[in-house]
């Protein structure tokens, strides 16, 4: 009698382990499933305003605004095109944001861009970039953020328009994981974050 109500017990723990498994699995599809759909979403890059960092046709995975937007974060505007743009924030809400020759003033304050090279930088200021290449520089509002592409030649971004400002609302997402063609030939780009 006591034989036959372990086997019970034990079968009912075994069946008991058995549908815990299967909840966890569902829970886990379900919460995969959400965050797939509504915080993370493939991107895929058009254009030459992001080069070397990203090339056309690479492709990257990008997640909502969540932990708040840091400097030299690398996200997707919305400016009311068919297309979002794909840019590196240079200036933060409330900062003066200046440049002189090839140099990033931010408040005053020297601010290294390890990630362009001088070339590049070079670019930077041209005749419809005055704002922030003025002595002045430019003051962001409390809501706006300055952008542009790492391929400053060529990129359309915040110097134009006399320094036309992007607010957080049009700031729609952040590029997360990146793949694709990178220079040395390598096939995979890593870039995280600052808050990872």
């Amino acid at each position: 009698m006591t034989m036959q109500l372990e086997d019970k017990l034990e079968q009912k723990s075994k069946s008991f382990k058995i549908l815990w498994i299967i909840a966890i699995c569902v829970v886990v599809f379900l919460v995969s499933y959400l965050a797939g759909s509504y915080l993370y979403s493939p991107f895929y890059v058009l254009g030459e305003s992001m080069e070397p960092t990203l090339y056309e046709h690479d492709i990257g995975i990008k997640t909502k605004i969540i932990f708040g937007i840091q400097r030299f974060d690398i996200v997707l505007v919305d400016d009311g095109s068919e297309y979002n743009l794909i840019k590196r924030v240079i200036g933060l809400p409330g900062e003066n944001v200046r440049y002189e020759g090839t140099t990033l003033y931010i408040n005053g304050e020297v601010i290294a861009e390890d990630f362009i090279d001088e070339s590049a930088k070079a670019y930077t200021c041209y005749s419809s970039s005055y704002g922030i290449c003025s002595s002045a520089g430019l003051d962001l509002d409390e809501n706006s953020y300055f952008v542009m592409g790492d391929n400053r030649a060529v990129s359309i971004d915040s110097r134009a328009l006399r320094g036309f400002q992007y607010t957080k609302n049009q700031i729609v997402a952040r590029a997360f994981f990146l793949y694709g063609e990178s220079a040395d030939g390598k096939n995979f780009k890593f870039y995280f974050p600052k808050f990872l």
